[in-house]
Parts: C-alpha cells; structure tokens; sequence
C-alpha cells in the first residue's frame, strides 16, 4: 500500500461483509436461546412432575420407573441446555475474532505507516505520527 487512505479503502472494502457475518451469528445465537429456554422449561416441567410422584409415593424405598424416566429427562434437558450455551459462546467468540482480525490488520497498517518515511520527510520534516500528514494539511 502506498498511504493511508488506500490502507483505510482497503479496510473498508473489508469490513463490508462483517455487518451480514455478524447478523448471521447473531441470528444463530437467538436460535440458541429458544432452544435453551425450551430444554430449561422441559427440565422444569419434569422436575415438578418428579416432586409430585416423589410427594406421592413418598413410602416407597426404590424409585419407580416414572421417577426415574423423570430423572432421564431432567438430566438430557440440562446437557441440552448446556450444549446450547456451550454452542452460543463459540458463535460470539467467532464474531469477536472476526472484527478483531480486521481491527488487527488495520492497526498494523497503520504502524507501518507510522513508521514508513515518506519522501517529505526524508527531506527533513518532522512526523506527525499521522502518515505526514499536519492539521494545516488535514
């Protein structure tokens, strides 16, 4: 790249596909939540549907067959609902990267511009820190 503004034309042509990656993932995290909130509200069904054959049959020793299918059930709907939070994380974790990487690149770019002489400041002029550029110029 020759100067800074290519660099931030370049970064902007980059960024034009983040906003639809990000809805998207977003998107997936929202179905993950209705997926969360209906394995919790199963779990919860079930549990109360335990304590009422528990209440029920209070006198037995071992548990019976309904209580203990109860017990299945509470116990898929929680690792459901842990996969789904588990699931969801991974989504924002890939969003983060996702702006990270380009805010990444668009930092080094401007290290390096930072740090490239220009021809006018080869001839003795001192660096602004901004590609040459002077609030005269700006």
């Amino acid at each position: 790249m020759e100067d800074i503004g290519l660099a931030l034309v370049d970064f902007v042509g980059n960024m034009e596909n983040v906003p639809s990656e990000i809805g998207h993932l977003f998107s997936e995290i929202t179905d993950l939540d209705e997926k969360f909130e209906e394995a919790m509200s199963r779990a919860a069904q079930n549990e109360r549907s335990l304590q009422k054959e528990l209440k029920e049959k209070a006198n037995r020793e071992q548990p019976g067959a309904r209580e203990t299918e109860l017990l299945t059930l509470i116990d898929k709907d929680h690792k459901a609902a842990k996969a789904y939070c588990q699931e969801k994380s991974r989504l924002a974790k890939k969003a983060l990267t996702i702006v990270q990487r380009h805010l990444t690149k668009l930092d080094s770019e401007i290290r390096h511009f930072d740090k490239t002489p220009l021809d006018h400041q080869a001839a003795g002029r001192k660096s602004t820190g901004y590609g040459g550029a002077t609030p005269t110029t700006l």
